[in-house]
C-alpha cells in the first residue's frame, strides 16, 4: 500500500442487541414480618391487588383481595396458608415451626393466587423471557459491568467474523481507521429517548474490530483465525475515528462501514 491508499470492511445489518441470558429469573412480591409487601427488588405490588385503594401504605396484607394466600417457602418445602389478614402474623409464626433450623435461614414469605395456584410475580410480563441488552449510544464501555462488557464485545466479534476471516493479512503500516455507522438519527431501539451519541456507539464496534483483528480471538480462549493485524498499539494503529452517515432505513439497511488508510 501506499500513502493515503485505502481498503474497507463493510457490515451489513451489524448487530444491536446482545442476549444476556436465555431467561430473566422470576422475581416475587414477599410479605415481611410487619405485614408490609414489596418485591424481592423493593417494587410496591399494584392497587388492583388490594380492598383500600384510596390508603397511602395499601401495600399491607390486611388489604389484600381474599382470593390471595399466603405461601410458606423454604427450598423445596412449601405451606399454603389460607387468607386470614388478622392472624396472619401468628399464622406465619405456626408455619415457620414445621421447618427445620436450617430451613428457616432461608424462608420466603410469598403470595399466591388461590384461583390457579400461581405464585404473584412483580415482572409478569419480563420473566422467563430472554434478557436482551440493546448497544445504544448511552452506554459506554467503560461504564459498563466486567461480564456484561466481555459478552458485549464477544457478541459484536463473533458477528465481524464472516466479514474477515478470509481476509489477507496486513503487511503496510501505519494506518488510521475511520468507523462510519450508517443509521437513522433516531435510535430505533430505545424505550426513552431517541437521541443518542455516536462516540459512544461507534466506540464498542470500533474497539471489536481491531481486537478482533489483532488477535483472532472473539474471548480470551477462543481463537477463530489468525491475526490480520500485526498489533492494534500505536506503532501500527495511529489515528482512529467515527462518523456518522444518516439513511433512511426504510429504503437502506444500517451498516458499519471501517475504512483502513495508509499514512
Amino acid at each position: 500500500m501506499n500513502k493515503g491508499d485505502t481498503f474497507e470492511i463493510e457490515i451489513h445489518n451489524y448487530i444491536r442487541q446482545v442476549q444476556l441470558s436465555a431467561k430473566r429469573k422470576s422475581i416475587y412480591y414477599e410479605v415481611a414480618e410487619d405485614g408490609f409487601i414489596l418485591s424481592q427488588k423493593g417494587k410496591t405490588p399494584p392497587k388492583k391487588y388490594f380492598n383500600l385503594m384510596y390508603d397511602s401504605e395499601y401495600n399491607q396484607w390486611k388489604y389484600i383481595k381474599s382470593h390471595f394466600n399466603l405461601v410458606v417457602i423454604s427450598g423445596q418445602k412449601a405451606i399454603e396458608i389460607t387468607n386470614s389478614p388478622a392472624f396472619v402474623r401468628y399464622q406465619m409464626a405456626e408455619a415457620a415451626k414445621l421447618f427445620t433450623a436450617t430451613q428457616l435461614k432461608k424462608i420466603k414469605y410469598r403470595i399466591t393466587d388461590s384461583r390457579d395456584g400461581t405464585l404473584l410475580l412483580a415482572n409478569p410480563k419480563v420473566a422467563g423471557t430472554p434478557k436482551m441488552l440493546t448497544i445504544n449510544g448511552q452506554m459506554t464501555y467503560a461504564g459498563m459491568q466486567p461480564h456484561t462488557r466481555a459478552k458485549v464485545m464477544t457478541e459484536i466479534k463473533k458477528s465481524f467474523i464472516p466479514y474477515v476471516q478470509y481476509m489477507h493479512p496486513v503487511t503496510d503500516y501505519p494506518l488510521v481507521v475511520t468507523c462510519k455507522v450508517y443509521d437513522s438519527i433516531e435510535n430505533q431501539l430505545a424505550k426513552g429517548t431517541k437521541k443518542w451519541d455516536i462516540k459512544n456507539r461507534g466506540d464498542l464496534y470500533l474497539k471489536g474490530m481491531l481486537d478482533l483483528l489483532a488477535t483472532g480471538h472473539i474471548d480470551r480462549d477462543t481463537k477463530v483465525f489468525e491475526p490480520k493485524l500485526v498489533d492494534d498499539s500505536v506503532e501500527y494503529i495511529q489515528g482512529e475515528g467515527i462518523l456518522f452517515k444518516p439513511i433512511d432505513i426504510t429504503k437502506q439497511a444500517p451498516k458499519l462501514v471501517f475504512v483502513f488508510r495508509k499514512i
